[in-house]
């Protein structure tokens, strides 16, 4: 929630403050399967076996009924809850009995709550299969934010319809290749580089925070000075102070809708014809003959 805030502190307090979509991972709107004897009034917020080693479970009822009066409240201010799925497993070997058994459990947990159903998903560590997407389009998912890609507009799945989001890569100044643009990855990247430098303290952070706002800027304008394709900015928080800088750099800017997944999809259910329109070739520079 003080990340909402952060991002709109100045902004003024009526009209639509911009939209953001929030990935939220079910297993920890629990408590831990193995909990001993819950009383009656806690036994419904214990969660379903199998337990998932590694994955933070609530502490208490208490602080998981607070976490859920903050969902609610973000609800309320217009950001969108999505899936990042319940148990955080790797899904690229899932079976299908599997993945529906995984969405219908962040389904019962979105009721339990009385949170927003979602309609969209991440897969923990971007890893999905055909499976995966056969049972996304049977419980109604409209949207995945799984795959990694270019500057393209989102395509439908070609056997369930469900519209598909891409994790953007960028270019970082002195390396080759491209980076996927999600703070853990890019972070990783650029302290290595940070390293290489011979930087450290506030000047390795400085360089880390300035070039990730800088590469997210450059992916901006590929997209829009090119098919003004979405430009996906997210992650885990991590890089909090550059993204901010990012968001409020582009959302104001003009013929620019920072948008809810969601809004996306309405978008392009109005607009058919953008599914997959990829960047305009750039015009050939042969000099004339004179």
């Amino acid at each position: 929630m003080a990340y909402y805030y952060a991002v709109n502190r100045g902004r003024r307090r009526t009209g639509r403050q911009g939209g953001y979509t929030m990935f939220l991972l079910s297993g920890g709107l629990q408590l831990d399967p193995a909990t001993p004897n819950p009383p009656a009034d806690v036994a419904p917020l214990v969660g379903r076996p199998p337990r998932r080693m590694g994955l933070h479970y609530a502490d208490d009822a208490a602080s998981l009924r607070q976490k859920i009066a903050n969902i609610r409240r973000l609800a309320e201010l217009g950001v969108e809850m999505a899936s990042h799925g319940v148990r955080h497993r790797h899904g690229g070997e899932m079976s299908e009995a599997q993945w529906r058994a995984e969405l219908e459990d962040v389904l019962r947990i979105a009721e339990l709550h009385d949170i927003p159903r979602p309609v969209g998903f991440r897969a923990p560590f971007l890893e999905t299969n055909e499976h995966f997407f056969t049972a996304l389009g049977a419980h109604g998912f409209a949207y995945d934010v799984s795959q990694v890609g270019g500057l393209s507009w989102p395509t439908r799945h070609p056997r369930t319809g469900v519209w598909q989001f891409t994790v953007p890569s960028v270019s970082i100044p002195g390396r080759s290749g491209a980076v996927l643009f999600y703070d853990e990855n890019t972070l990783n990247v650029l302290r290595a580089e940070a390293r290489s430098r011979g930087l450290s303290g506030a000047d390795a952070r400085r360089y880390v925070n300035d070039t990730f706002y800088e590469a997210g800027m450059r992916g901006f304008r590929q997209r829009y000075h090119g098919a003004r394709a979405p430009f996906v900015i997210g992650g885990h928080n991590r890089m909090r102070a550059a993204t901010i800088r990012l968001l409020r750099e582009v959302c104001g800017r003009p013929h620019v809708h920072c948008a809810t997944f969601s809004e996306a999809v309405r978008y392009l259910e109005a607009h058919p014809e953008l599914e997959g329109v990829g960047p305009r070739p750039r015009p050939s520079r042969r000099r004339r003959r004179r």
